[in-house]
């Protein structure tokens, strides 16, 4: 069994919102880094080899649909967990998962559920028709 930490990277340039998601991911053991911008989360990415990549789909400056396919790109085979408002979850989800993103889920999600929807992200679980609303 491999005991060595998950590493993830952040994507997300709000630091209240970071500083809550970092608490909760320290927390859980993994290994953390975070990028504000989305030339540095491709460095990280290519440089450090994350296991999952966690990105505020929201920001003008990191989300959107090519900033995914450019992650993935760099991430390879490794897991895209992406996060928005939930109202805005219904227009954007198929083109966002179709981009790269393994999974797609309302900022309230990530806060307060993100060991379980990690867990699910890791685990390559499938994201049923409908999903979204964790």
């Amino acid at each position: 069994m491999n005991d060595a930490p998950v590493r993830v990277l952040l994507v997300e340039d709000d630091l209240f919102f970071a500083a809550r998601i970092l608490s909760v991911l320290r927390k859980m053991g993994c290994e953390v880094e975070r990028a504000t911008y989305l030339e540095d989360a491709l460095e990280k990415t290519r440089n450090r080899d994350p296991d999952v990549v966690i990105l505020s789909f929201a920001s003008k400056r990191l989300g959107g649909i090519e900033s995914i396919r450019m992650l993935k790109s760099q991430a390879g085979a490794r897991r895209i967990l992406s996060y928005l408002s939930h109202v805005k979850i219904p227009e954007v989800r198929d083109a966002v998962l179709a981009a790269g993103a393994d999974r797609i889920v309302p900022n309230s999600a990530i806060t307060m559920r993100l060991p379980d929807i990690l867990g699910r992200v890791l685990r390559g679980e499938p994201v049923l028709a409908g999903e979204g609303d964790e």
